[in-house]
């Protein structure tokens, strides 16, 4: 439980889920947090993601 609560307190809208919250998606939740605290965001990040997208989609 204190995990949940741990994980569960970095975000505000979260607070009140706390009992909702299992503790296997607690866990999952802090890997993606710390996953995505290692890996900057960067505009050029974005603008690939989506070129990639765009360049998979099937033209009709």
């Amino acid at each position: 439980m204190a995990k949940i609560r741990e994980v569960s307190s970095r975000y505000p809208d979260l607070k009140t889920a706390g009992r909702y919250l299992s503790y296997e998606n607690a866990l999952k939740l802090e890997k993606h947090v710390d996953m995505a605290k290692k890996t900057p965001i960067t505009l050029s990040v974005i603008e690939k993601a989506i070129k990639n997208q765009e360049d998979e989609r099937p033209s009709y």
